[in-house]
């Protein structure tokens, strides 16, 4: 692989596992590279097929630590805002980011044989997550947050399909 390609391979996981919205990726990637958005595009949806060969390098392991940090840093970030008092928007908006921070990190340590391919442990912190947002909220964001936990029930479920379980 060549070294351009590489590097861009790699920032690609970066964004992607830090929770960089898709388009803004791809935007951001095909000009810093030099290529055109299909590229990254197309990249992007076949990296399964290159992804396990950056990740499994020995010298990308400072890479991936850094990847674990930053999506712990976001969770953290997460938990501050919903155990603040922040309005019920901000707090559904925050438990959408945990969400997506917990599968990114049980997809990258699935993609490294790190983690089984079952997702027990997204559902568990999901659990944990509810318990605690659930105990520390009022009537009107009690029902604002039982909307945002249906549709990450149903991207769990999704995920969980997706994942063959």
């Amino acid at each position: 692989m060549k070294a351009e390609l590489y590097q861009r391979r790699r920032e690609m996981l970066r964004q992607h596992y830090t929770g960089i919205p898709y388009t803004r990726m791809v935007e951001n990637l095909a000009k810093k590279y030099q290529v055109s958005p299909k590229t990254i595009a197309s990249d992007f949806t076949r990296r399964d097929s290159w992804e396990r060969l950056i990740l499994g390098e020995p010298e990308t392991e400072p890479f991936i630590i850094r990847l674990l940090v930053e999506m712990h840093q976001l969770r953290q970030r997460g938990w501050q805002i919903l155990m603040g008092d922040a309005q019920a928007s901000a707090k559904v908006g925050a438990l959408s980011v945990l969400f997506a921070s917990i599968s990114r990190e049980v997809t990258l340590l699935q993609s490294l044989g790190k983690a089984p391919k079952v997702p027990e442990r997204l559902q568990q912190e999901i659990l944990g997550v509810q318990k605690i947002i659930f105990e520390n909220v009022t009537e009107d964001e009690r029902a604002c947050l039982n909307r945002a936990t249906a549709i990450l029930d149903k991207r769990l479920a999704k995920t969980c399909s997706s994942s063959g379980v």
